[in-house]
């Protein structure tokens, strides 16, 4: 497969998950620099110290470092994925959001006629047992290329305390014309229901900026 760089052009709330955090020293001082940034970003808005939670600074740093652990587990940074957290009130002390863009080969269940429904088989198999899911197809066309996803809640099973928690989340496959060895799955995970007004209208608004490059094989 050629080497693929995606990128999507976030606004400043999204901070981009450094790819070279290689130890947990590394990854706690991102996690209190990016925390401080995003509550800069507020304080230039004009939001008094007020308004700041007691601890939220401490709680979203810890939130933050989970979070990276989490994620960076189902990347391969080598290969062109990367993620990002968005953080647009962080005086609460919470991560709102995050999103994962992982580039791929077109094999089988990536194939842009199948894709929605392998989405929707894996709502369907990650929902049993617990908490009903919803699940609606989504399909649009953005520069990079057709769209093919899915928008769902379903209930995922907290470890810590044994209970089971909603999930929103927009899963997408792009499919760029130009490149039809090639697709780019993006995913957007909402830590909190509430964390958008309207997650498929928006989180598509975000993917109409992705940016795809493709060059020589790796």
């Amino acid at each position: 497969m050629p080497r693929v760089e995606a990128a999507l052009a976030l606004p400043v709330e999204w901070f981009v998950v450094p790819g070279d955090l290689d130890s947990d020293e590394a990854i706690v001082e991102w996690c209190t620099q990016t925390a401080y940034d995003a509550w800069r970003l507020r304080a230039d808005a004009g939001v008094p110290e007020e308004a700041v939670l007691p601890g939220a600074g401490e709680r979203l740093v810890v939130e933050l470092a989970g979070l990276v652990a989490s994620v960076r587990e189902q990347l391969d940074v080598d290969g062109g994925d990367h993620a990002a957290v968005w953080l647009p009130a962080p005086e609460f002390g919470v991560v709102s959001a995050v999103v994962l863009v992982q580039p791929g080969p077109r094999t089988g269940e990536r194939e842009i006629s199948r894709y929605a429904d392998v989405l929707l088989d894996g709502t369907e198999s990650a929902a049993t047992g617990h908490a009903p899911a919803f699940a609606q197809r989504l399909e649009s066309d953005i520069p990079a290329g057709p769209v093919r996803g899915v928008h769902s809640m379903l209930g995922v099973l907290e470890e810590s305390t044994r209970t089971v928690a909603l999930e929103e989340r927009t899963s997408y496959g792009v499919f760029p014309r130009d490149h039809e060895e090639i697709m780019i799955e993006v995913l957007f995970i909402a830590a909190r229901t509430a964390a958008f007004e309207d997650m498929p209208a928006e989180t598509l608004e975000l993917l109409s900026t992705l940016q795809v490059r493709v060059g020589d094989a790796a």
